[in-house]
């Protein structure tokens, strides 16, 4: 981007638009490392970080946030900020269950920025979220989730510890920790201006040997590195007949040029550990990246001998990092202090109360800080009060609040507790969404319904009966995004006690033929890895019932399905007294076109196929749950058997003259199924799920689905039915209450 004036005229442009908004204070900046040169850009540049694929990170993952990380410490526009970062990865085109990653992976992460200096941070995201079914884009996916800290139900995740431990010591920290600087002893250089990658290659091996050394580094820019931090550094790394102009000016400043970081012959530390220094106090960083846990001394914390006595010796478990104070001035944290105040402590800070207060010691809802004290690890703290000194050690699994002028409550946690069962509806395995807002007030039975279910200002379509409850979402494709048992309701909001279907849904329409992809598109490999077809696109609907039962009649007219448009209908259904939902479905071409049929993709949530071990059954064939499988058609439908979960099953059955082709595709947490119909006319799979007490008691449930579908076929498109007029203008479409299809329901 250095030698890209038409890049830089486009940046000033952008920031021109937001300063006509936001005025000339506020800051603005760009979201790149990447520019190869972020000294040259024309704004400040933010960097982002996310993890490579490995469940636990380690060196490469180190190495590249710590190149990260420097090369945007070469910049002089802004300080050193984070506007994306995220130690983990999102949830993927059909599976609403992000992949997996160690939690201990955010404590490594921050750690290591911290021990830059890091002066801005957004965990992106903090909480686990829905986005408005139809509103996901590239993917059939509405569940955000990142397996962050918070859950979708605001509870505390599986990362949770992690964050908030690293979080709170940089909140309550942090004007201090803004204040205090990154002490570096050694200086590396980086010009990405003429070859970027092997500078980048150079710089992250450099990096690497100081950490193996125990030498803090740091990065400059040697075309705009200013005298000021040129001074501040012990020694430059300057190779041998490389910038004279750079090893002129250290001459002048009376700082020495080495050849290579095996040359310095400065300060060591122990590994991982970085000392930032400020007016208001001295810090340490220390990462443990080891298996095990590590014992540090005022040696291995490189911290000068006055400063070091202070600080007795304590433990880091594995894979953990923690901000050690020494001195930090409480009044310029607090004002509940008062002038002189300090306090030094290699504890971690778990809470800060209602009167500001700030609690050290061992977090009662972090796991691995607990084991790790159970462990005989211990942490101290010692905070000076005017003239007066206290000093406490910390082990086991206690925590206190220091105050001036009060004894300290030392408080034992004790662990367990109940939760209270509350209302949810299962979008994932990870992810359910508390209080769902059906209408309860309806007495049992059948019905069919609108609400808005998941309050984003859309009106689901909502069946029940007795026994089950099914959810669509007609501005999201039509789809159904679950179908469960549900309390009783004398207990209050339906309950959902589980649920066939997850937040990527079932009865997402697509086509067999699918356009070509643009070869214009930049980012055509994150939006044509998953066929687009129509699941996010607002579908017509309206409702019927009768004491057969109740459904919701969907439609859609795509324009651009090839080869010149075509409409997409279906009905879900469920009768009186049932668990099974009963879906016919027909698209019709604008213009004849054999070759083009209709597709059907429903994800399965009951199982995790991953690791479930388990079976899909299709006939005379049994094929291993956890693999993709291709299914004959001729079947009449597949039958999903757990062989962990109890003796759960699954049906998805269809006439065999309906679909001429299907597939099941697992992923982590569920799996697809595929169908593909044949052209012209309804067609109609049911789906069902039942817990049997034991396989004999399960032994015939997928054949008798197979031969109720076989048995009650839908109306044809020709016997004169309603829908054949209701689908020719829109004037003649029915009101909310006169859907007109009735004659779908079963007999």
């Amino acid at each position: 981007l250095f030698r890209s004036p038409h890049m830089h005229a486009y940046l000033r442009w952008l920031e021109a638009q937001v300063r006509n908004v936001v005025g000339p204070v506020m800051p603005t900046f760009v979201n790149t490392f990447e520019s190869k040169v972020p000294s040259a850009l024309p704004e400040w540049a933010m960097g982002n970080w996310y993890q490579s694929d490995a469940y636990a990170i380690g060196e490469h993952d180190r190495a590249e946030l710590a190149f990260a990380t420097a090369t945007l410490r070469t910049q002089n526009r802004g300080p050193l900020a984070y506007s994306e970062f995220q130690a983990g990865w999102l949830a993927g085109p059909a599976d609403p269950m992000p992949r997996a990653a160690d939690p201990s992976n955010t404590a490594l992460a921050l750690g290591e920025i911290a021990g830059w200096g890091i002066k801005g941070l957004i965990d992106f995201p903090l909480q686990d979220t829905l986005a408005p079914f139809g509103w996901e884009a590239p993917f059939s996916n509405a569940l955000y989730a990142w397996d962050a800290a918070l859950t979708i139900d605001r509870l505390p995740g599986s990362r949770w510890g992690t964050t908030a431990r690293l979080v709170r010591q940089l909140a309550f920290y942090g004007a201090a920790l803004a204040d205090a600087h990154r002490v570096a002893d050694l200086a590396l250089l980086y010009d990405g201006r003429t070859d970027p990658y092997a500078a980048a290659s150079r710089l992250k091996q450099s990096l690497a040997m100081c950490r193996t050394a125990g030498i803090t580094c740091d990065a400059i820019d040697p075309l705009a590195v200013s005298d000021a931090r040129l001074a501040s550094f012990r020694a430059v790394v300057v190779p041998a007949g490389t910038y004279p102009a750079l090893a002129a000016r250290l001459g002048r400043l009376h700082v020495p040029a080495i050849p290579s970081v095996a040359a310095f012959s400065g300060p060591k530390h122990a590994t991982g550990v970085t000392v930032l220094r400020g007016a208001h106090g001295t810090f340490v960083v220390v990462e443990n990246w080891s298996n095990s846990a590590v014992r540090y001394d005022a040696t291995s914390l490189g911290l000068p001998a006055a400063a070091a006595a202070a600080i007795a010796p304590f433990s880091l478990a594995s894979r953990d990092a923690r901000i050690v104070a020494v001195g930090a001035d409480l009044t310029f944290l607090s004002a509940r202090y008062s002038p002189g105040d300090r306090i030094t402590s290699s504890c971690p800070i778990t809470a800060k109360v209602a009167d500001e207060a700030v609690r050290f010691g061992v977090d009662q809802y972090d796991d691995a800080l607990l084991h790790t004290f159970r462990d005989g690890s211990m942490c101290e703290v010692t905070a000076r009060f005017g003239s007066r000194v206290r000093h406490w050690n910390l082990s086991s699994i206690q925590s206190l609040a220091p105050a001036p002028d009060a004894e300290v409550e030392a408080r034992l946690f004790t662990i367990g507790g109940t939760f209270a069962r509350v209302p949810y509806l299962h979008l994932a395995p990870k992810a359910q969404i508390r209080n769902v807002h059906v209408d309860d007030s309806r007495p049992p039975g059948i019905d069919a319904y609108r609400a808005d279910v998941f309050e984003d200002g859309e009106q689901d379509v909502v069946l029940q009966n007795d026994r089950v409850i099914a959810i669509a979402a007609p501005a999201g494709g039509g789809r159904v995004v679950a179908f469960g048992e549900y309390a009783p309701r004398d207990t209050g909001p339906p309950t959902f006690l589980s649920s066939m279907f997850d937040a990527t849904g079932a009865l997402r329409d697509d086509v067999a033929i699918q356009p070509p992809p643009s070869m214009t598109d930049r980012i055509a490999k994150y939006t044509h890895d998953y066929p687009a077809g129509t699941f996010n696109r607002a579908y017509a609907t309206c409702t019927f019932h009768s004491e057969r039962g109740a459904g919701a009649y969907l439609w859609y007219d795509a324009p651009d399905v090839a080869p010149s448009g075509g409409r997409f209908e279906k009905l879900i259904m469920l009768a009186s007294r049932n668990d099974r939902l009963i879906v016919d479905e027909r698209f019709t071409p604008s213009e004849p076109a054999p070759a083009q049929r209709a597709v059907s993709l429903s994800a399965i949530s009951t199982f995790r196929p991953a690791t479930e071990q388990g079976y899909v059954v299709a006939g005379p064939d049994r094929l291993p749950i956890g693999r993709p499988s291709e299914i004959d058609p001729r079947s009449g439908g597949v039958t999903l058997e757990s062989a962990s979960a109890g003796d759960a099953r699954v049906s998805v059955a269809w006439r065999p003259d309906d679909v001429t082709a299907a597939s099941w595709t697992p992923t982590q947490s569920n799996g697809t199924i595929r169908l593909a119909f044949a052209p012209g006319g309804w067609r109609r799979v049911t789906y069902a799920f039942r817990t049997f007490a034991s396989a004999d008691t399960a032994r015939g449930f997928g054949e008798a689905e197979r031969a109720w579908v076989a048995a009650n076929r839908p109306p044809s498109s020709e016997n004169g039915e309603v829908a054949k007029w209701y689908t020719q203008s829109p004037q003649k479409r029915p009101s909310e209450s006169s859907c007109g299809f009735e004659s779908h329901l079963p007999q």
